[in-house]
């Protein structure tokens, strides 16, 4: 783990982890949403088919979101979560020309105290630097992936460090 500052911001790049199949790439998403909490940026980065939207929706459904699908054609989608005081907002910038922060209205969302996870990160031009991951999702052949995390911001950090060694068990 390499712990470089930026600015006042704390950001911490942890290790990947692999997986071997759908199912492995899930079970990263259940772990990760044991960590995730209100006004929590989770930006998704990868290629076509890497594994993004099963990645969010095993997040959305662990954290109690119900008919969890991509948001490609609607944009984003936002979905209450049964005994929390906050939502999941689910965005999916590919088809978007315009990305900037203020057209996506998402930096509201975590300002009300929602979690936003972000399909097609790569997209959005300024995303905000505290209280995020980024989940990075490369494809190693045709089922395998490799999943890195940058995780910025002090609270975020503890919270996802408190997961790491159940990333960790999971590509054993």
């Amino acid at each position: 783990m390499s712990v470089p500052t930026v600015g006042l911001d704390l950001v911490c790049k942890f290790p990947g982890v692999a997986t071997d199949g759908p199912d492995g790439t899930a079970a990263v998403g259940r772990s990760l949403s044991k960590a995730a909490s209100a006004g929590l940026l989770i930006l998704l980065y990868g290629p076509l088919g890497a594994g993004k939207t099963l990645l969010s929706v095993s997040i959305g459904e662990s954290l109690g979101a119900s008919r969890m699908k991509s948001p490609s054609f609607a944009i984003e989608s936002i979905h209450s979560l049964p005994g929390k005081n906050f939502s999941l907002v689910h965005a999916d910038l590919y088809r978007l020309e315009d990305t900037s922060s203020e057209a996506m209205q998402l930096e509201e969302y975590l300002d009300d105290g929602a979690i936003v996870l972000v399909e097609w990160a790569e997209r959005w031009k300024n995303p905000p630097r505290h209280n995020r991951w980024d989940v990075h999702i490369s494809a190693v052949g045709e089922t395998k992936r490799t999943i890195d995390f940058a995780v910025h911001g002090e609270g975020t950090l503890a919270a996802f460090s408190n997961i790491f060694s159940e990333l960790l068990s999971l590509c054993r």
